[in-house]
């Protein structure tokens, strides 16, 4: 009989990975498998887990059409920089989430958790597991219902690489990223190019009017000259971070279709909000352990004194 089945352990219940999608964290995982193969975790660790404007020939008008266009100008302008700003965003966090050692590390421990677990079972011999199941790990509980298997792997961090702890800080940009919609931001672009086709339009017919709308003319060509290749630009950008996108949910094994770039960044927050919480959490129970030894370390001192203050008697 199996050591998994002499022990007291309920299954972790994730989704697991049984082959490894090409250029994926896992495929990178199992190329350096037997350089870091250890016993992370062990039974024995384990023993407590149960498993636009109108045209007009009136000079009046054409000036509010000339303020209007400047007025729209400065918009579209902070609109562009508002939407430049989101994508830098994006690609920061796809960035560092690649380059995070520290994330790849917990990514590692976890799988080997999850397998020691569930050795034996439909879910052992995992290769990967989904995103999602990250959340999962603070559903597990202990025999004794005072920890959860987010608890014990912070634990287990705490005394054997407490350098992993902080991995958060490597993805500095999740939170910002976390609060932006891809599909807002190709609306949002979509009506910035709708918009400056509009006003090239606008630009086409004002300048049949004559000297009526020279003025008017000349600052809508100043801000289509500007503007048409800022959007030109932006639109490249947002191209490439789509791509990325895809290529980040990829990278963790998911399917874009099924998992889009929202999905695995609120995932991942939730994951860094979780394990942080668990971890202080073990902190502030260990204080507390240690106080409580102190003062019966202290009692019991007490009581030694009283003895022989009596026996000297």
């Amino acid at each position: 009989m199996s050591a998994a089945r002499r022990s007291p352990f309920k299954p972790l219940h994730w989704v697991k990975v049984s082959r490894a999608m090409q250029g994926s964290l896992w495929a990178e995982l199992q190329k350096h498998a037997d350089a870091h193969r250890y016993l992370y975790f062990t039974i024995a660790d384990l023993v407590l887990f149960s498993a636009v404007v109108p045209k007009s020939k009136d000079s009046s008008k054409s000036d509010g059409r000339q303020k209007s266009a400047g007025s729209k100008s400065d918009k579209v302008h902070l609109l562009i920089i508002l939407i430049y700003a989101k994508l830098f965003c994006c690609f920061d966090f796809m960035q560092h989430s690649y380059c995070s050692e520290k994330l790849k590390e917990i990514m590692k421990k976890i799988l080997h958790l999850g397998n020691t677990l569930n050795q034996g079972t439909a879910r052992g011999s995992a290769v990967g597991f989904r995103l999602d199941s990250l959340l999962k790990l603070s559903d597990t509980r202990a025999t004794n219902n005072r920890m959860t298997l987010m608890h014990y792997l912070c634990k287990v961090l705490a005394e054997k690489s407490a350098h992993l702890l902080d991995f958060h800080e490597d993805l500095v940009s999740l939170e910002a990223a976390s609060k932006i919609q891809l599909k807002s931001m190709a609306e949002e672009q979509q009506a910035i190019v709708k918009g400056l086709e509009k006003v090239e339009l606008e630009l086409t017919a004002s300048e049949s009017d004559g000297p009526v709308s020279e003025i008017f003319c000349k600052t809508l060509k100043e801000f289509t000259a500007v503007s048409g290749a800022e959007v030109r630009s932006l639109t490249s950008l947002y191209n490439a971070v789509g791509k990325n996108a895809d290529s980040l949910a990829m990278y963790f094994g998911e399917d874009p279709a099924r998992c889009p770039f929202e999905q695995v960044v609120s995932t991942l927050l939730n994951f860094v909000r979780i394990f942080r919480k668990a971890h202080e959490e073990n902190c502030k129970q260990a204080e507390l352990e240690k106080k409580k030894a102190q003062k019966e370390a202290e009692t019991e001192k007490s009581k030694e004194a009283n003895i022989a203050k009596n026996v000297s008697r």
